[in-house]
């Protein structure tokens, strides 16, 4: 697999995403009635049943955005490579920056972060941790180095904000949980 190239079902190493759905409200500030933990009441698209669904690295697309999680570089012990998430929004529907979005790392025994948390946006539109934070697009762009040689779960939740371009501005905020298997070489 070339540098920089999404993993798909014909690429080295499947990724195995797994996505719950999770609503809640909040107004277009960050600031609204939006409760502060969201409750789960659906599935890999807005609606349904909650339940968990596997994809190889294609997007995970809801019905206002679609989220993309990617990694850059070799996969091997001792070498740095980089996971790439990021969340766009559906015609008319838009990035939130001024909800405070957060990407935690769940699972990731076999691996070393710099961080378990990275945070971006919030009411001053703070770039945070993001290596973009505005209403095109959030992406945070994460090191990763694996430790040991082996077939290892890798799981991420990934928190953020959508708010419509109508004259209504409905805002929503969405939580998924992406995980796969990643396949380390040796040295």
């Amino acid at each position: 697999m070339e540098e920089g190239e999404a993993m798909t079902a014909g690429g080295r190493g499947w990724w195995r995403v797994a996505a719950l759905a999770v609503w809640a409200g909040a107004a277009c500030n960050g600031n609204g009635p939006g409760p502060a933990e969201p409750t789960p009441e659906g599935s890999v698209v807005d609606g349904g049943t909650a339940e968990v669904e596997e994809v190889a690295a294609a997007p995970v697309e809801g019905t206002h955005y679609v989220v993309e999680a990617r990694r850059e570089g070799v996969v091997r012990v001792g070498e740095e490579t980089r996971v790439v998430f990021v969340v766009s929004g559906r015609e008319p529907w838009h990035v939130n920056p001024d909800y405070r979005a957060k990407l935690t790392a769940v699972a990731v025994e076999h691996f070393t972060l710099a961080a378990s948390e990275w945070r971006a946006g919030g009411p001053d539109r703070e770039l945070g941790d993001a290596a973009q934070c505005d209403e095109a697009e959030l992406r945070f762009e994460i090191p990763v180095v694996p430790v040991e040689v082996g077939e290892w779960p890798v799981e991420f939740k990934f928190k953020f904000g959508l708010c419509d371009s109508v004259e209504a501005g409905e805002c929503k905020v969405r939580e998924k949980v992406l995980g796969w298997t990643w396949t380390v070489a040796g040295e």
